[in-house]
């Protein structure tokens, strides 16, 4: 992800804060202000991009418990991604670790909605609705990510319990990911809808486009590990020369590799 800024480190994980970001930052912040005023607004703001690199955090953590590190976290315009150093190495851990960012997710939503219900009455009404808001927003995001189609996290739970069935996890993300660009059009589909309402909503519109995209992407790569996981680095070289282009398929170069007679290599 380029254009990144480096912010900081929590637990030792490297946050960035992509450029795309700072523009939602910058309309939410015009939006709260209006309503609530310029303190609250950008309390709010950082509310928010706390609250995502809280749903980040509980992926690198629960990682963590199972020997996987995370490179970094990073936040961008429609949400936050922790990059792990390696895949779980089993279909319960898989789900353990999608499931902990809407955990984190629903856990700040109940504080913030505690802050609310208890001091709603000790608080000014901006910031009593600040909380609220908050809790809205965290609640939402918990539940937006639990939905059953990668690349959402709800989509690598579903991999992981297809995985667990027939064991077989290239074959699961294949799945996963299919259910993910169904899920991706529909959620586009219910934000035109609500536009044709008179409710703007754009971001769901791009939201629900970009998870089709990113799960078509991801059946291409499930697609490409299948047919080359069976095979040998051995396979695929020659003493000889041979021209390789950007779109040469694995079989491909197994044909030439056997046309130019070459030598096994082990």
């Amino acid at each position: 992800m380029g254009a990144t800024l480096f912010i900081g480190r929590i637990a030792g994980t490297p946050v960035r804060v992509h450029w795309s970001l700072l523009i939602i930052a910058g309309v939410l912040a015009a939006s709260l202000s209006n309503a609530l005023g310029m303190a609250a607004a950008l309390v709010g703001v950082l509310g928010f991009m706390g609250s995502i690199v809280a749903h980040e955090v509980g992926h690198a953590l629960t990682a963590r418990r199972y020997g996987i590190g995370t490179t970094s976290i990073d936040l961008w315009a429609l949400g936050g991604l922790a990059r792990l150093e390696r895949e779980a190495p089993t279909p319960r851990s898989e789900a353990v670790i999608a499931a902990a960012g809407p955990a984190s997710s629903m856990v700040v939503g109940m504080l913030s909605a505690a802050v609310w219900f208890f001091l709603r009455g000790r608080i000014g009404w901006e910031w009593a609705s600040l909380a609220g808001w908050l809790a809205a927003v965290n609640i939402a995001l918990g539940v937006f990510n639990m939905l059953p189609g990668s690349p959402l996290d709800g989509g690598r739970v579903v991999r992981a319990w297809r995985w667990s069935r027939h064991g077989d996890r290239i074959r699961a993300m294949r799945e996963a990911s299919r259910i993910g660009i169904v899920v991706g059009w529909l959620v586009a589909g219910v934000g035109v809808l609500a536009s044709l309402s008179g409710f703007s909503s754009p971001m769901i519109i791009v939201a629900g486009v970009f998870i089709a995209m990113s799960a078509r992407v991801e059946v291409a790569a499930a697609d490409l590990r299948a047919e080359v996981s069976d095979v040998r680095l051995g396979e695929l070289m020659w003493w000889g020369i041979a021209e390789a282009r950007p779109d040469t398929t694995v079989a491909q170069m197994r044909t030439q590799r056997s046309r130019l007679g070459a030598a096994e290599i082990v």
